[in-house]
């Protein structure tokens, strides 16, 4: 085979690998928009169930638990056994009315049917 035949051959072999190696970056570029596209999608979908509200639920507790502790320890006089939310919410929304209060009504509703762990309340 002559040496011009061989550069032919050669020249050809990099132009096909260049077109496969460029509709491979098309098809990759492809796939990441779709995972970008289903990745909202599910997350959104997880915000939604039950089980991301669970998550949330826990570290709320988690963290309102840690901060009762906290005062327990850091503030002794403080007494939260006559403590009635009810009465507080009043006063803050008395002090501070806004419309994201009234918003998060439906969100209140839904927190007072979550299940209430009892051994939560204790201070420990």
């Amino acid at each position: 085979m002559k040496t011009q035949d061989r550069l032919k051959v050669l020249e050809k072999d990099i132009t096909t690998k260049k077109a496969f190696s460029k509709l491979k970056d098309k098809q990759i570029e492809e796939a990441l928009v779709k995972i970008r596209e289903v990745g909202a999608v599910v997350v959104e979908k997880f915000k939604d169930s039950d089980e991301y509200s669970e998550k949330i639920c826990d570290y709320y507790v988690e963290d309102f638990d840690l901060f009762r502790k906290y005062l327990a320890k850091h503030h002794p006089k403080l007494d939260f056994s006559k403590l009635d939310v009810e009465d507080v919410e009043k006063e803050i929304l008395a002090d501070h009315p806004s419309k994201a209060t009234a918003e998060n009504s439906g969100a209140k509703e839904e927190a007072a049917k979550a299940p209430v762990d009892p051994s939560s309340s204790n201070f420990s």
